[in-house]
């Protein structure tokens, strides 16, 4: 089966930004040729912290958290993932939904093939680190809309949040293990569909085994899962960013280490990046009266403007 070529690829992205809009809105073609060029550049930057966490025997689910010493991957997966959940500004949501509205790539198996054939087989060590990131932060993002569509929190079932990026690393290693040792995945029709179940079937067991052992909790435990759950309800009548020093500030509860402002920063760039030290004191200072003030989130995020549109196009 032909394996579509990266050229052709850039031409297909290219195409879209034109066709929804998005090239007028970040500044014409000249911008997004702009962006392309300094994408490659901070790839290879990404590509060189995989490979020393890779060499140096680091999770990659432990890295994109350590921003001490992958820095550029860590920031990445931050941008990845408070995009998901902050509020989509009004002059961008019709392009959003356009683009949702579209669907996928038309070829967007044959591309999913040549980023798992490249995470398994490739002999170049940066095009196979940057391929498996690919894989990994894209296991991530469905996981992240399964549990949200299903209303499961993790923490409340004495997990953690980070098990989506365990679990991710985890689908992943396997995945390039199948495409490395049998032909099975990378002749698939739609590989990103066998990835996605793939990663589901293992959300849905590791869900299933905290529920189980739910049954098991001390009664002291029981009363910290009823508090974690409280703050849920809060969080989800609040912004994307003031849940996130919310959450900071609950640490105990949630058993998440307290962070720094800098490192709330560094964790959070596009929530929390543009906030100096004052400023976010400030903010957890007034936190009462802000959550009193502000019932719901200021606009539609991401994450819920996708699971929209596929409940959309569902028959």
């Amino acid at each position: 089966m032909r394996l579509i070529e990266p050229a052709t690829l850039l031409s297909e992205l290219r195409d879209i930004f034109v066709r929804t809009g998005f090239a007028e809105l970040v500044g014409g073609e000249v911008a997004f040729e702009t962006g392309i060029a300094d994408l490659k550049a901070g790839a290879l930057v990404i590509a060189a912290e995989l490979v020393k966490a890779d060499q140096l025997g680091a999770e990659l689910s432990d890295a994109v958290f350590d921003h001490e010493n992958y820095p550029h991957v860590a920031q990445l997966h931050g941008v990845l993932a408070d995009v998901l959940v902050a509020a989509v500004p009004g002059e961008v949501q019709p392009w959003a939904r356009r683009v949702l509205a579209m669907g996928p790539l038309p070829q967007s198996p044959e591309v999913t093939r040549v980023v798992a054939s490249m995470a398994a087989r490739s002999p170049n060590v940066f095009h196979r680190a940057l391929a498996r990131l690919a894989l990994f932060e894209g296991l991530c993002l469905q996981q992240k809309l399964v549990l949200r569509a299903s209303g499961v929190h993790l923490e409340v079932l004495n997990g953690r949040s980070r098990d989506v990026e365990t679990l991710a690393e985890q689908e992943m290693r396997a995945a390039c293990e199948l495409a490395a040792t049998r032909a099975g995945l990378l002749s698939a029709d739609d590989p990103g569909a066998v990835l996605a179940a793939m990663a589901m079937t293992g959300l849905s067991h590791h869900v299933d085994r905290l529920r189980d052992e739910l049954t098991w909790l001390s009664g002291e435990v029981r009363e910290v899962i009823g508090g974690r759950r409280q703050l849920v309800a809060l969080l989800e009548r609040v912004d994307a960013d003031d849940a996130v020093l919310i959450r900071n500030v609950a640490g105990d509860l949630t058993g998440e280490e307290r962070l720094t402002p800098a490192q709330l920063r560094a964790r959070h760039p596009v929530l929390l990046g543009h906030l100096s030290d004052a400023a976010i004191h400030q903010r957890v200072n007034r936190m009462p009266e802000r959550v009193r003030r502000r019932r719901r989130p200021r606009g539609k995020s991401l994450i819920d403007m996708i699971l929209e549109a596929a409940n959309e196009v569902r028959p």
